[in-house]
């Protein structure tokens, strides 16, 4: 666990302004982040709005970068992108650097055992009281939220396992072997769990996703973008050929569809669409990664604004 909270605090504050300005806060913020999950309440907070902007900055914002290296966030005052013409020592160098500590950073150790900070197909092993403790994930996490996670001691032996639960989940559930648990996960928090852990025992999270709309600031202050989980929704002029990027959309909310797949950007990607206010036109929405997306924000009618929040945009107060 880090001890010095202002180093604590540092990190906060590159993470939630890596989110909105520039890529290359990202990697600096993964040197400083804590490696090991915190036991009081108020450091378990903390510790979960660092995952929470890592999980944005993980799905959203980092294969940005790797397609075709843009200099532009989702949530960016201005919507028009700005393309690095060379390969500067900056924002794709540091691609390059952040991708190579990724496995740091979804598995974390402490003296009570251990804690799931990013959903990913991966394996880690452990050494808990004098034994190697074999960890492994299965998901499609974004494009899901189902994670399953197996639980390998070489002997039978006690210890705490945590999961993070993603702040936008509003009803997540927690099983061991098929059956639920009765404590409810409370989303923004890490989960623990704490039981003796026999081989191939394996727990089963499953964290719903629902779209939401997210308030815009600055010069997109009276529009909002699409979420649905970890992942931003753009508006691209290839499927929507008569949108630019000075275009103003109004957003009917309630015919957004299902996500259906799109593996033109990731294996596993989802788009959906929705219809214009006017009724007359569909919007087609992609995934951020899309090189060819030309905005995020859009309007959608004022008596819809009771649905928008600001989760991915405001420090939270802990």
């Amino acid at each position: 666990m880090l001890k010095n909270y202002s180093m604590k605090k540092i990190c906060i504050v590159f993470m939630l302004i890596g989110g909105l300005i520039s890529q290359c806060t990202h990697s600096p913020v993964e040197t400083l982040l804590p490696r090991f999950p915190a036991v009081d309440h108020h450091q378990v907070k903390v510790e979960g709005e660092l995952g929470r902007r890592m999980d944005l900055v993980m799905h959203t914002n980092i294969p940005k970068i790797d397609l075709d290296s843009v200099f532009l966030e989702p949530f960016r005052y201005k919507s028009a992108k700005e393309y690095y013409p060379d390969d500067y020592f900056c924002c794709p160098n540091n691609y390059r650097r952040i991708i190579s500590d990724l496995p740091e950073l979804i598995y974390y150790q402490s003296d009570q055992g251990i804690a799931v900070n990013l959903y990913n197909r991966s394996k880690v092993s452990f050494e808990i009281e004098n034994q190697m403790v074999h960890v492994s994930q299965e998901t499609s996490y974004p494009s899901s939220g189902e994670v399953i996670i197996v639980i390998e001691p070489e002997e039978s032996c006690e210890f705490e396992v945590k999961l993070r639960i993603s702040f936008w989940c509003k009803n997540p559930s927690v099983s061991i072997n098929g059956s639920e648990l009765q404590e409810k996960p409370v989303a923004g928090n890490f989960y623990s769990i704490l039981r003796k852990w026999n081989a191939a025992d394996h727990i089963k999270l499953v964290l719903p996703m629902e779209y939401r709309f997210v308030r815009g600031r600055g010069n997109q202050w009276d529009k909002v973008a699409l979420m649905r989980g970890p992942v931003v929704y753009g508006i691209n002029n290839k499927d929507n050929p008569l949108v630019d990027e000075k275009t103003n959309l109004t957003i009917d909310p309630g015919t957004i569809s299902a996500p259906y797949p799109d593996d033109t950007f990731r294996p596993g990607g989802l788009k959906c669409t929705a219809q214009l206010l006017n009724g007359t036109s569909e919007i087609t929405f992609t995934e951020f990664i899309d090189p060819s997306g030309i905005k995020s924000f859009f309007h959608i009618p004022p008596e819809n604004y009771g649905m928008v929040t600001d989760d991915a945009l405001v420090a939270k107060q802990y």
